[in-house]
């Protein structure tokens, strides 16, 4: 008779339900630095600045110039506003997969994120192998502003075409760690209406959507600040668990508390601007 060790597949059992999708919840919090890619009409800024406070500490972008923002969303003029006159910063024209090149080159700031947040990414075209090519470019554009344990946010509908997406797959192939997966919740971010590449299309109901949290391998992608001795020691403490497409890790935080003393401080140079 086959013997069965009970106690593996409890550990086993219970690692994978680590990573299982997570009740919709909160993730930032007043002293988080955050970048928003791709907003749209800016209605998820607006959102999440009525919520968090992040003030000065929030970059809301778009892919469009100013003026092909208003042109598409009528609203975005008022969301734009509000960013403002709350303290954070709008810029136009930021790719989000040559991050490190054009928000730089757009306001000249130096600067690493707690979170990048990348909401419902599309190409505007129905192919699969280009929001694929999205993804992967954006994961590894991403990388270079992340502060040593910060989390990219990416949230997806479940349904295809957006589930033959791949996206763990591709955060894996760019030395990403998935961390959680969440149910995402319109109702958190009071105001917040998803706004496609197309404008005149319709509105849809952001139920069923999950948002994947990762965070970079720094093991297989240190940063020069971040002693590897110091990164491999609490990596190994990381929970090996199953996700739907291999293994991840998930990570414990209470055991990252270093990562508090490693990052760049958040700097204005003194010819940051914003757009008008």
């Amino acid at each position: 008779m086959k013997r069965v060790d009970r106690s593996n597949n409890a550990i086993n059992h219970h690692k994978r339900r680590k990573l299982a999708v997570r009740p919709a919840q909160p993730h930032y919090t007043k002293g988080s630095s955050i970048l928003i890619v791709g907003d749209g009409d800016f209605s998820f800024s607006k959102a999440l600045l009525s919520i968090c406070e992040c003030g000065q500490r929030l970059i809301a972008t778009s892919f469009d110039d100013e003026k092909a923002v208003f042109e598409k969303y009528a609203n975005a003029k008022s969301c734009i506003q509000y960013i403002k006159t709350h303290g954070a910063y709008v810029l136009h024209r930021v790719d989000a997969t040559q991050l490190d090149q054009t928000l730089w080159r757009v306001n000249g700031l130096t600067k690493l994120f707690d979170y990048v947040i990348f909401n419902f990414p599309h190409t505007g075209q129905q192919r699969v192998h280009l929001n694929r090519n999205l993804l992967r470019d954006f994961f590894q554009s991403a990388r270079t502003i992340l502060t040593p344990l910060g989390e990219v946010h990416i949230t997806l509908k479940n349904r295809p075409p957006y589930s033959n997406w791949q996206i763990e797959k591709f955060a894996r192939d760019s030395h990403y760690l998935l961390k959680a997966r969440q149910k995402f919740d319109s109702r958190l971010y009071p105001g917040y209406q998803h706004r496609t590449t197309d404008p005149l299309a319709k509105f849809f109901e952001t139920e069923l959507c999950t948002t994947y949290i990762f965070i970079v391998n720094r093991v297989k992608f240190p940063m020069k600040s971040v002693p590897s001795a110091q990164l491999s020691a609490n990596l190994n403490k990381c929970a090996t668990v199953e996700s739907d497409h291999g293994t991840s890790l998930a990570l414990e935080t209470s055991d990252l508390d270093y990562q508090m003393t490693l990052w760049k401080p958040w700097h204005h140079p003194s010819n940051f601007h914003t757009t008008t």
